[in-house]
């Protein structure tokens, strides 16, 4: 007995789309891409200062998870997205692995992914 699984993926403007709706695809795209941010951030820190950190991130890191908000939204994928973000956010600090992040959005003054979807479709109602 064979068993034929037909899987369709669709890119459209870089975006990967499922033909399930399922936003897993375009997140595992995007992975890589956020995991050799994480790197140049580990690099280049010892040499800059925290508002050129800052202006990296935006530049390399938050230009690649905000590109595809207004279509994927808040899908269950999301955490490891967060995770990278908290994790960046821990190398321009310069703290612990196990260090809470919440005051150091706040501290950088930078919105935490979940914050920047509903700050995205506020802006529309």
């Amino acid at each position: 007995m064979c068993v034929c699984v037909c899987v369709c993926v669709c890119v459209c403007v870089c975006i990967y789309i499922h033909d399930s709706i399922n936003w897993s695809c375009y997140i595992e795209c995007i992975i890589p891409k956020l995991s050799s941010a994480c790197y140049i951030m580990t690099s280049i820190k010892p040499f800059m200062c925290h508002i050129t950190l800052k202006t990296i991130y935006y530049s390399y890191f938050n230009i690649i998870i905000s590109y595809g908000i207004p279509f994927w939204g808040n899908p269950p994928h999301n955490i490891k997205i967060f995770r990278m973000q908290k994790r960046i956010v821990r190398i321009m600090i310069g703290c612990k692995s196990r260090v809470s992040c919440r005051n150091l959005f706040r501290r950088l003054e930078i919105l935490p992914l979940v914050s920047q979807n509903v700050s995205f479709h506020v802006c529309f109602l």
